[in-house]
């Protein structure tokens, strides 16, 4: 059961685990450095996370149930093709506080752990694509599976690629060429499109 007082230690781990991932780097990212840090002993770290790996994920695995519920929670302001379009700019403007993570997934000792973020992050596009809210599955008609797979396969490559300041956009640019890559189109024509669909 999780009490408040658990839910403390557990946003202190990870918040120390952030801050020496920032400041030490994945390689030399320890028990004992993010314990210090949290000032907590190892054994409270142990009775919350597996291990490093375990922690990293449940921080990666936080921020997309929280992005998740801030994108829910905004799309009802909206209607589609809005919605979907400031959803993504969303998912860019939120994931600048991957940044520390990101350089993990770079870092050819961090496959395994890189396969797992992604796993996460395909989960987390297969759950809001069963909400039907968005567009994307009512008219590409495929496996939400699929859909999912491509997406987060997609997004991961490019929002990595952005991350890492190869791509010279902000956040809101990202957010609409992404939009326009999945949909094949600009809010303007797919707001025509739409409605050309619902008058029939």
């Amino acid at each position: 059961m999780y009490t408040r007082a658990r839910l403390r230690t557990e946003d202190r781990l990870m918040n120390a685990a952030m801050t020496c991932l920032i400041r030490d780097g994945f390689r030399r990212l320890t028990v004992t450095g993010i314990t210090a840090e949290a000032d907590v002993g190892r054994g409270t770290f142990y009775a919350y996370f597996a291990n490093i790996e375990d922690l990293l994920l449940a921080i990666s695995r936080r921020y997309f149930v929280e992005l998740q519920q801030e994108i829910h929670a905004m799309m009802t302001a909206y209607e589609s093709p809005q919605k979907e379009l400031m959803a993504w700019k969303t998912v860019f403007a939120r994931a600048e506080s991957l940044k520390p993570l990101n350089a993990i997934m770079n870092d050819p000792n961090a496959g395994r752990l890189t396969l797992r973020f992604q796993a996460i992050m395909i989960e987390g596009f297969r759950e809001s694509l069963a909400t039907n809210a968005f567009l994307y599955p009512r008219w590409m008609n495929l496996p939400s599976d699929v859909m999912a797979a491509f997406s987060a396969g997609a997004v991961l490559t490019v929002m990595r690629q952005w991350l890492a300041d190869s791509l010279a956009y902000s956040a809101d640019q990202m957010g609409e060429m992404v939009f326009q890559m999945l949909y094949h189109g600009t809010v303007d024509s797919l707001s025509k499109h739409r409605l050309e669909r619902e008058s029939r």
